[in-house]
C-alpha cells in the first residue's frame, strides 16, 4: 500500500523551477510496529539531516530503519495504472491493456481495475490507454508488497498511522510503501468517529479527539451518560411527586 507526501520541493523540481540546488533521490527501508514493512522515497538536498528525520520516524512509532536491501525483498517493483470501472468494458480493457504490453491485470476492488506493469513501461502504457478514452486514475512505479501484515493492537495500529502522517508532513518525502494490511480498518474507525464529533456538535470531544485522548473519550462519554440519565430519573421523580400532590388536593 502507498501514501503519497509529494512536496513542493519534487513539484518545482519535476517544472524545472527552484534554484541551482542539487537534490537526490535516496530510498530508506525500515520496519514500523509489529514488523510492518516499510519504503520511504525521498528527495533531498540535504541527507544528513532526512536521514536523521526518517530514522527519528522510525523510532518514535516503535520501529527500526533498517540497511538497503533488509525490506524492499519483501515487494516487487512495478509500474500500477488505476483506472476507474464505471462504464468501462471489463474484457475490452483487459484486452487494451495486454496488447499494450502491461504484465497483469487485476479487478479485486470494487470500483477500480489495477493494471500491473514493468516500471519503465508504465508511462508509455498509461498514454496508449489514455489515447482510447479511458480515465487514468494515477500511474507510476509503485512498491507492491508480496504479503500484507495484519495489525491487530490498537496502540500497533495508532502508532503505525501517526508514523505514516509523520512522513507525509515532511517535505524530502515524496512515497511512503508498506504491507499493512488493515489500514482501511483504523482510518475507517476514527472516519466514523469523526463524523460523530461533526454532527454533534460536542467541543469537549472534539478537544479530547484531536489531541488523541481516547481514555478521556471514553470516560466522558461514560460519565455523560450516567449524568443524563440521573437527571433524567431526578426529573421523572419531581413530576410524580407533583402529581401526587395535585392528587391528594383533589376533594372528593
Amino acid at each position: 500500500m502507498r501514501s503519497s507526501a509529494a512536496s513542493d520541493v519534487y513539484k518545482r523540481q519535476a517544472a524545472g523551477e527552484g534554484d541551482s540546488t542539487n537534490f537526490e533521490e535516496i530510498v530508506y527501508e525500515g520496519y514500523g510496529p509489529s514488523g510492518i514493512a516499510v519504503v520511504v522515497e525521498t528527495l533531498t538536498d540535504n541527507r544528513n539531516r532526512t536521514a536523521s528525520e526518517v530514522r527519528h520516524y522510525f523510532d518514535k512509532a516503535g520501529g527500526n530503519m533498517g540497511t538497503p536491501g533488509s525490506v524492499t525483498f519483501m515487494f516487487d517493483r512495478q509500474g500500477v495504472i488505476i483506472i476507474e470501472k464505471e462504464d468501462v468494458d471489463e474484457d475490452q480493457l483487459m484486452e487494451d491493456a495486454l496488447e499494450a504490453g502491461a504484465s497483469d491485470f487485476l479487478t479485486d476492488e470494487e470500483d477500480i481495475f489495477e493494471i500491473r506493469t514493468e516500471p519503465n513501461d508504465v508511462g508509455a502504457i498509461r498514454d496508449e490507454l489514455e489515447g482510447k478514452g479511458y480515465h487514468i486514475i494515477s500511474s507510476e512505479p509503485a512498491y507492491v508488497p508480496q504479503t500484507y501484515t495484519r495489525l491487530e493492537s490498537e496502540e500497533d495500529m495508532k502508532n503505525m498511522a501517526r508514523m505514516i502522517e509523520m512522513f507525509e508532513e515532511n517535505d524530502d518525502v515524496q512515497n511512503i510503501w508498506h504491507n499493512w494490511e488493515n489500514e482501511d480498518e483504523y482510518e475507517g474507525l476514527f472516519l466514523n468517529f469523526d463524523k460523530y464529533l461533526r454532527r454533534t456538535g460536542n467541543s469537549v470531544l472534539l478537544f479530547f479527539y484531536i489531541f488523541e485522548q481516547r481514555f478521556f473519550i471514553i470516560f466522558y462519554i461514560t460519565v455523560n451518560y450516567f449524568l443524563q440519565n440521573t437527571i433524567k430519573a431526578v426529573s421523572y421523580f419531581f413530576a410524580l411527586k407533583a402529581e401526587i400532590h395535585q392528587i391528594k388536593a383533589i376533594d372528593f
